[in-house]
Protein backbone atom coordinates (compact mmCIF):
# COMPACT_ATOMS: atom_id res chain seq x y z
CA UNK A 1 0.00 0.00 0.00
CA UNK A 2 1.25 3.54 -0.62
CA UNK A 3 1.03 4.23 3.12
CA UNK A 4 3.73 1.61 3.70
CA UNK A 5 6.31 3.40 1.52
CA UNK A 6 8.53 6.23 2.69
CA UNK A 7 10.33 8.17 -0.02
CA UNK A 8 13.85 9.12 1.04
CA UNK A 9 16.82 11.10 -0.30
CA UNK A 10 18.74 8.05 -1.49
CA UNK A 11 19.47 4.61 -0.10
CA UNK A 12 21.48 6.02 2.78
CA UNK A 13 18.44 7.96 3.94
CA UNK A 14 16.26 4.86 3.73
CA UNK A 15 18.83 2.81 5.66
CA UNK A 16 19.09 5.54 8.30
CA UNK A 17 15.29 5.69 8.64
CA UNK A 18 15.14 1.91 9.12
CA UNK A 19 17.88 1.95 11.75
CA UNK A 20 16.42 4.77 13.83
CA UNK A 21 12.83 3.55 13.70
CA UNK A 22 13.04 -0.25 13.73
CA UNK A 23 15.96 -0.84 16.10
CA UNK A 24 16.26 0.61 19.59
CA UNK A 25 19.34 1.73 21.47
CA UNK A 26 21.33 -1.26 22.70
CA UNK A 27 19.78 -3.74 20.25
CA UNK A 28 21.69 -5.72 17.66
CA UNK A 29 21.65 -5.67 13.88
CA UNK A 30 22.98 -8.74 12.10
CA UNK A 31 24.32 -8.51 8.57
CA UNK A 32 26.23 -10.77 6.25
CA UNK A 33 29.96 -10.31 5.84
CA UNK A 34 31.02 -9.29 3.27
CA UNK A 35 28.25 -6.78 2.68
CA UNK A 36 27.85 -3.11 1.81
CA UNK A 37 30.09 -1.24 4.27
CA UNK A 38 27.40 1.25 5.31
CA UNK A 39 25.48 -1.51 7.10
CA UNK A 40 28.37 -1.67 9.56
CA UNK A 41 28.82 2.06 10.16
CA UNK A 42 25.35 3.63 10.29
CA UNK A 43 24.22 2.11 13.65
CA UNK A 44 27.36 3.18 15.52
CA UNK A 45 26.00 6.60 16.47
CA UNK A 46 22.65 5.09 17.52
CA UNK A 47 24.31 2.89 20.17
CA UNK A 48 23.32 -0.22 18.23
CA UNK A 49 25.65 -3.18 17.83
CA UNK A 50 26.34 -4.66 14.39
CA UNK A 51 27.01 -8.39 14.39
CA UNK A 52 28.70 -9.70 11.22
CA UNK A 53 27.62 -13.13 9.96
CA UNK A 54 30.34 -14.64 7.75
CA UNK A 55 29.34 -16.02 4.37
CA UNK A 56 31.01 -19.22 3.22
CA UNK A 57 33.23 -19.59 0.20
CA UNK A 58 33.09 -20.44 -2.59
CA UNK A 59 30.19 -18.29 -3.67
CA UNK A 60 29.64 -16.42 -0.40
CA UNK A 61 26.46 -18.24 0.60
CA UNK A 62 24.88 -18.49 4.03
CA UNK A 63 25.46 -21.31 6.46
CA UNK A 64 22.31 -21.04 8.63
CA UNK A 65 24.24 -22.36 11.65
CA UNK A 66 26.55 -19.32 11.45
CA UNK A 67 23.51 -17.05 11.66
CA UNK A 68 21.94 -19.03 14.52
CA UNK A 69 25.18 -18.83 16.54
CA UNK A 70 25.14 -15.04 16.43
CA UNK A 71 21.50 -14.41 17.35
CA UNK A 72 20.99 -13.24 20.95
CA UNK A 73 18.10 -11.85 22.97
CA UNK A 74 19.21 -8.38 21.81
CA UNK A 75 19.05 -9.27 18.10
CA UNK A 76 16.38 -7.12 16.46
CA UNK A 77 17.09 -6.89 12.73
CA UNK A 78 18.87 -8.83 10.00
CA UNK A 79 20.03 -6.86 6.94
CA UNK A 80 20.25 -8.79 3.67
CA UNK A 81 21.36 -7.44 0.31
CA UNK A 82 20.12 -9.63 -2.56
CA UNK A 83 22.04 -9.84 -4.83
CA UNK A 84 24.78 -9.16 -2.35
CA UNK A 85 26.91 -6.06 -2.65
CA UNK A 86 29.88 -6.58 -3.13
CA UNK A 87 29.94 -10.34 -3.88
CA UNK A 88 27.07 -10.58 -6.37
CA UNK A 89 25.73 -13.65 -4.57
CA UNK A 90 22.08 -14.37 -5.36
CA UNK A 91 20.53 -16.17 -2.41
CA UNK A 92 18.41 -19.25 -3.01
CA UNK A 93 14.89 -19.99 -1.85
CA UNK A 94 16.32 -22.62 0.51
CA UNK A 95 18.60 -20.02 2.10
CA UNK A 96 15.66 -17.65 2.47
CA UNK A 97 13.55 -20.38 4.08
CA UNK A 98 16.33 -20.98 6.62
CA UNK A 99 16.62 -17.22 7.22
CA UNK A 100 12.84 -16.95 7.65
CA UNK A 101 12.84 -19.70 10.27
CA UNK A 102 15.55 -17.93 12.27
CA UNK A 103 13.94 -14.48 11.96
CA UNK A 104 10.51 -15.78 12.97
CA UNK A 105 11.80 -17.99 15.82
CA UNK A 106 13.68 -15.01 17.29
CA UNK A 107 10.97 -12.37 16.74
CA UNK A 108 13.18 -10.26 14.51
CA UNK A 109 12.57 -8.09 11.45
CA UNK A 110 14.47 -8.47 8.19
CA UNK A 111 15.61 -5.48 6.17
CA UNK A 112 16.21 -6.43 2.56
CA UNK A 113 18.30 -4.18 0.34
CA UNK A 114 16.99 -4.80 -3.16
CA UNK A 115 18.84 -2.04 -5.00
CA UNK A 116 20.54 -4.63 -7.21
CA UNK A 117 17.51 -6.85 -7.89
CA UNK A 118 17.76 -6.32 -11.66
CA UNK A 119 21.40 -7.42 -11.80
CA UNK A 120 20.89 -11.17 -11.97
CA UNK A 121 22.32 -13.29 -14.76
CA UNK A 122 22.86 -16.91 -15.78
CA UNK A 123 19.18 -17.82 -15.53
CA UNK A 124 18.96 -17.21 -11.78
CA UNK A 125 15.86 -15.49 -10.40
CA UNK A 126 15.45 -12.78 -7.81
CA UNK A 127 13.47 -13.98 -4.82
CA UNK A 128 11.98 -11.50 -2.39
CA UNK A 129 12.38 -12.59 1.23
CA UNK A 130 8.90 -11.20 1.88
CA UNK A 131 7.48 -13.90 -0.42
CA UNK A 132 8.54 -16.65 2.00
CA UNK A 133 5.75 -17.84 4.35
CA UNK A 134 5.56 -15.70 7.48
CA UNK A 135 7.92 -13.00 6.21
CA UNK A 136 5.60 -10.44 4.61
CA UNK A 137 4.81 -8.98 8.02
CA UNK A 138 8.48 -9.17 9.12
CA UNK A 139 10.28 -7.69 6.11
CA UNK A 140 11.11 -4.07 5.40
CA UNK A 141 12.52 -3.32 1.94
CA UNK A 142 15.07 -0.77 0.74
CA UNK A 143 14.56 -0.09 -2.95
CA UNK A 144 15.38 2.56 -5.48
CA UNK A 145 16.27 3.04 -9.09
CA UNK A 146 19.68 4.58 -8.55
CA UNK A 147 21.54 1.37 -9.38
CA UNK A 148 19.09 -0.61 -11.55
CA UNK A 149 18.03 2.30 -13.71
CA UNK A 150 21.17 4.44 -13.50
CA UNK A 151 19.78 7.62 -12.00
CA UNK A 152 22.16 7.99 -9.09
CA UNK A 153 22.09 11.77 -9.25
CA UNK A 154 18.40 11.80 -8.35
CA UNK A 155 19.12 10.46 -4.82
CA UNK A 156 15.72 8.77 -4.76
CA UNK A 157 14.89 5.63 -2.80
CA UNK A 158 12.23 4.25 -0.53
CA UNK A 159 11.76 2.20 2.58
CA UNK A 160 8.72 -0.07 2.45
CA UNK A 161 7.61 -1.44 5.83
CA UNK A 162 4.99 -3.89 7.07
CA UNK A 163 1.77 -2.16 8.15
CA UNK A 164 2.37 -2.78 11.86
CA UNK A 165 5.54 -0.67 11.67
CA UNK A 166 3.94 2.30 9.91
CA UNK A 167 3.41 4.44 13.02
CA UNK A 168 6.85 3.65 14.43
CA UNK A 169 8.58 4.73 11.22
Amino acid sequence: KPSQAYITPGGGGALHLANISLVDKGEEILTFDPSFSRYFTTPSYMDQKVVPVPLTEPGYHLNPEELKKRVTKKSKMLIICNPNNPTGTVYTKEEFKAIADIVIDNDMIALTDEFYCEFIYDGRKHIALSSIDGMKERTAVLIGGTKCFAFTGWRLASLIVPEEYYQKV
